[in-house]
């Protein structure tokens, strides 16, 4: 699934730098609307892309997708990698606007090819999925590898997926595992689990049930349903833990309390 996250950038520090407007010292101080707006007017690329943000959010105004489309579209037609990953966010979920793949591709290309991370992120999930695109596993992997260099952390995840999975690129478990890593560190549950179970089944490095264990137990303290059971499950038959059937229990109640159905009759 693509993501779709407001650029933080548009927060009153980074504002007031690249608008050069004078803000109260108070951290809590909202942008001056009427600047922002009189300076969106003139033309000012980065203006009109606060604006939208404004009126997308509702942010001391009144909501309007309509007029935040506007400000957004020519922020987006001035190359604002910024405004034309939102504006592909808002066609990709149909917030604001009719939902169409296609412009949302569009848009995401456009915001990608000036190197957005979050953008690229995206192209590779739809060139994965077919969404607005031609199904092209090749295309998706440039993607994702493209924001995995940048540190998008869902890409990385996906890049080891793709080499632990050989979807269309060659198997590479050590790949995977490098990749899994990246992204594991930055705290991507599903990523903990990926590289726990590479850890468990040996591909890639050498079978350590207690490193298995370890990232397990971060992505089951992240509320990971599978990494909760597995955990159980490690602690009933001490697989790289200490046996201790009282925690293999509270970790077995725990995900059936989490409304699956593993762990109900452990």
């Amino acid at each position: 699934m693509p993501i779709f996250k407001l650029p933080s950038i548009y927060r009153m520090w980074l504002l007031s730098l690249a608008l050069g407007l004078t803000l109260p010292a108070s951290a809590s101080a909202s942008p001056d609307f009427t600047t922002i707006k009189s300076l969106a007017e003139q033309g000012n690329s980065e203006a009109q892309f606060q604006l939208g943000i404004l009126y997308f959010e509702g942010d001391g105004i009144i909501q309007d997708y309509d007029r935040a489309v506007k400000w957004l579209t020519q922020a987006a037609d001035q190359g604002d990698a910024k405004a034309q990953y939102v504006l592909g966010g808002m066609s990709y979920f149909g917030k604001g606007v009719e939902q169409d793949y296609a412009k949302a591709r569009q848009w995401w290309q456009s915001s990608a090819e000036q190197g957005y991370d979050e953008a690229q992120y995206n192209l590779g999930v739809m060139y994965s999925s077919g969404e607005g695109v031609t199904k092209n596993h090749l295309q998706a992997f440039e993607w994702y590898q493209k924001a995995a260099k940048q540190g998008q952390v869902d890409a990385q995840n996906n890049l080891g997926v793709m080499y632990e999975n050989a979807s269309g690129i060659p198997q590479d478990y050590v790949k995977a595992v490098s990749w899994y890593k990246k992204s594991a560190a930055q705290g991507l549950a599903e990523s903990q689990y990926n590289l726990a179970w590479m850890y468990e089944t040996g591909q890639g490095v050498p079978r350590d049930y207690e490193q298995a264990f370890n990232w397990y137990l971060k992505a089951a303290k992240q509320g990971d349903p599978m990494a909760e059971y597995v955990i159980g499950t490690m602690y009933n038959y001490g697989r790289g833990v200490v046996q201790d059937k009282s925690q293999a229990a509270l970790w077995f109640n725990k995900v059936c309390d989490d409304s699956t159905k593993m762990g109900c009759n452990q």
